[in-house]
C-alpha cells in the first residue's frame, strides 16, 4: 500500500523481502527501527458507517472511554493487548483506530515481531504516537 509507505517515518526500514498483502484497502508491512522489528497490519475503510452517526458509533468502540481528537479532526482510539486474553500485560500488540473527518476509518495494529504469532513483550518498532499519526493522516481520505 503506497500510502502507508509514504507516511512512515523516515527512519523506518521496510522489509522488501516480505510480500505485502494485496487485498484492496489492506496491507501487512514488516518494519524495523533501531533493531526493533514489528508487523503492521493496516485496514482502510472509506465511508465507514454511512448511515446513522458514525462519530457516535465509533465512540462506542472505545470500551467506556472517549476517543481523542487530533488537530486534523480525526477521532482516535488506542489500545494494547498481551499474548493471551488471560494475560493482557505486558503488551505485545498495539492498536490505533481512527475515524477521519470524511468518514474513512483507518485501523492499524502493530505486533512486536514479524508475524502475529511470534509477538514478544518489549518496545515495538513504532511508538503509539507514531501509529496515531499514521492512522490519523489526511492522506487516507477519499
Amino acid at each position: 500500500m503506497a500510502t502507508a509507505e509514504s507516511l512512515l517515518p523516515s527512519d523506518v526500514q521496510r522489509d522488501r523481502g516480505s510480500t505485502p498483502q494485496t487485498t484492496p484497502g489492506a496491507a501487512h508491512l514488516i518494519v524495523t527501527v533501531d533493531g526493533r522489528t514489528s508487523l503492521l497490519s493496516i485496514s482502510v475503510t472509506p465511508q465507514w458507517m454511512r448511515d446513522g452517526n458514525p462519530r457516535s458509533l465509533f465512540a462506542d468502540l472505545a470500551a467506556g472511554g472517549q476517543p481523542t481528537r487530533t488537530q486534523s479532526g480525526a477521532d482516535v482510539i488506542t489500545s494494547t493487548s498481551g499474548a493471551t486474553k488471560s494475560s493482557p500485560t505486558p503488551p505485545v500488540r498495539w492498536l490505533v483506530d481512527a475515524l477521519l473527518p470524511d468518514g474513512t476509518r483507518v485501523s492499524i495494529s502493530e505486533n512486536n515481531g514479524t508475524t502475529g504469532y511470534d509477538a514478544q513483550p518489549g518496545n515495538p518498532a513504532l511508538t503509539l504516537d507514531q501509529l496515531t499519526a499514521l492512522a490519523a493522516a489526511t492522506e487516507w481520505q477519499h
